[in-house]
């Protein structure tokens, strides 16, 4: 009887196999087809998050450069008599208000020298990098186009008093009795003449240090203590003391957006501005980026040191409880 009931036995366990491979298969097929679903979702919520941030980096760049450039057009086209001071005021309230605006949809950035520090300094992930990179740039453009056709009139008035070599090489001319930069909504201060102009190789050495401040600002300030009022002051300081040197850039896509609204708008409604995009570029794009990794590098260093202090602090705070408990016990 053994035996029989050994092979029932067996062939009772060869039955159960199959049928727990296959419910096994079916089980990996559901957990394979939950997990696709569950990716596919999470691709889907990525997606739509960053489309959230690419907009609001977008409308904050182009709010805070409209105001920016809107008041060098007036300054410069508009006949309009403004201090330094006044422009560096207007500058701040736009990055003030353009913080503001965008903060409910992304970081806030609105510079691509700030978003290369978060990636540095702050593991900010690349494709976000990416993307807010493009939609900072896409802001400034904007900016410049909207400027762009609402003076055009006067862009084209103004081309007619400058020289074929002015307009060509990106120097500046004369127009309202002062020297300004052939694009007027591009640099944020009138330029010097051309035999006192900041060779570009100052202005990337002006622009890193400026940036590198600003950068460094960014970083240090709580997020929750009106940060946005306290970087609009930090780019009203530092115009007011870098503008007469460099135009007060700090930000790549203030520079690259008008040199591409520039050329969009030489093709027919603007032919005057063929050329203008093309002029010393680098300093004011490289510049920037180069501060932002020494004013992060900085920031870093100083919260390492800070870091340490606590530590110091909190070790000695101990020392001393230790002490005390001991003198109460007589010890």
């Amino acid at each position: 009887l053994a035996p029989a009931v050994t092979v029932h036995v067996a062939e009772g366990r060869h039955a159960e196999r199959p049928a727990a491979a296959a419910a096994d298969e079916a089980g990996n097929k559901g957990a394979r087809r939950s997990a696709m679903q569950t990716s596919t979702i999470g691709y889907a919520d990525q997606f739509i998050s960053l489309q959230r941030e690419a907009v609001g980096e977008l409308i904050g760049t182009f709010l805070f450069l409209t105001l920016g450039f809107g008041v060098i057009c007036t300054a410069t086209l508009g006949n309009v008599q403004l201090s330094l001071a006044s422009i560096a005021a207007i500058w701040g309230i736009g990055v003030a208000l353009g913080i503001g605006v965008s903060s409910a949809l992304s970081d806030s950035h609105l510079n691509p020298a700030v978003t290369l520090a978060m990636v540095l300094f702050r593991k900010f992930e690349g494709k976000r990098a990416v993307v807010y990179w493009l939609a900072q740039v896409g802001g400034s453009t904007l900016a410049s186009l909207l400027l762009g056709c609402v003076y055009l009139p006067q862009i084209k008035a103004y081309s007619t008093h400058t020289s074929i070599d002015a307009l060509t090489n990106a120097t500046t001319v004369e127009c309202n009795g002062g020297d300004i930069h052939p694009l007027p909504f591009q640099i944020g201060w009138p330029g010097l003449p051309n035999d006192e102009r900041t060779p570009p190789g100052a202005i990337l050495a002006y622009e890193a240090l400026a940036a590198a401040i600003l950068v460094a600002c960014v970083l240090r300030l709580d997020p929750g203590n009106g940060k946005p009022q306290h970087l609009g002051a930090a780019v009203c300081a530092l115009i007011l003391v870098f503008a007469p040197l460099s135009g007060a850039g700090f930000n790549p896509a203030r520079d690259l957006g008008p040199r591409i609204a520039s050329a969009v708008l030489s093709v027919h409604a603007a032919p005057c501005l063929a050329g203008f995009g093309g002029g010393e570029w680098w300093p004011y794009t490289l510049g920037p980026l180069i501060g932002a990794a020494l004013g992060g590098g900085l920031h870093a260093l100083g919260s390492g040191l800070e870091k340490k202090h606590k530590e110091h602090d909190k070790e000695h705070d101990k020392k001393q409880k230790q002490l005390s408990e001991l003198a109460v016990y007589g010890v």
